[in-house]
């Protein structure tokens, strides 16, 4: 059954034209264009234009007016609210105006967190394939890396040259101390390669062929 607002109830209907001046007549024009499915279009009458024209003359914008008609007509189309219950009276008269414009916010709340949560998805994933890309490349060795790693490649040679040249260098000059520090016979103390006697109990050392150590030389 259609409401008392339906076309098919015209007494009072005043012209659908366009009124210059008139917020009422514009906000029920936006109302018939976005009239959701199974909802009854409006009639442009004297008493519904007047209680548009009163929120309106509280200092409501008409833009505000014609989003606010948008969102109702959202609700309705997403069976937020019957479509019975698109009617002007509802939409712009105390107590329902309130009830329809707290779920209008709620609707479009929700709509905006949606949005963002898809956002911030579609940002993660993103994400998570370059950083896969970067790891790809980095594994990967590339025409200019090769080029890189053959340049340094004397340079590493010769460090590693120096290292073994100052080994060397060290094993001899051990060598000719007479060794490293030993552990004297007698008392274990560990007694220097320049010293030929244990400073702790005075006992002669020598070396592994039986000479008396004497640091740089050996003595008979």
């Amino acid at each position: 059954m259609k409401n008392g607002e339906s076309e098919s109830v015209n007494a009072g209907a005043v012209p659908l034209r366009p009124i210059t001046g008139s917020v009422g007549c514009r906000i029920l024009d936006k109302m018939r264009r976005c009239t959701p499915k199974g909802a009854a279009k409006p009639w442009k009458t004297a008493d519904n234009v007047e209680l548009i024209e009163r929120v309106a003359g509280a200092g409501v914008p008409v833009e505000e007016l014609e989003s606010y008609v948008e969102g109702c007509s959202e609700l309705v189309a997403s069976r937020g609210e019957a479509p019975i219950y698109w009617t002007v009276r509802q939409l712009f008269t105390a107590p329902t105006m309130d009830w329809w414009r707290n779920k209008v916010e709620a609707m479009r709340h929700a709509a905006e967190q949606r949005q963002a949560h898809e956002l911030d998805k579609a940002a993660r994933v993103e994400r998570e394939r370059i950083e896969r890309e970067l790891r790809r490349q980095h594994s990967a060795a590339t025409p200019a890396d090769l080029e890189v790693r053959r340049a340094a490649a004397p340079v590493k040679a010769e460090v590693l040259q120096r290292a073994r040249m100052q080994e060397l260098s060290q094993s001899v000059l051990l060598r000719l101390n007479g060794g490293g520090p030993v552990d004297c016979p007698k008392c274990q103390a560990s007694v220097s390669a320049s010293e030929s006697k244990c400073p702790a109990c005075g006992q002669v050392l020598v070396d592994s062929k039986g000479h008396r150590r004497g640091g740089l030389r050996t003595v008979g």
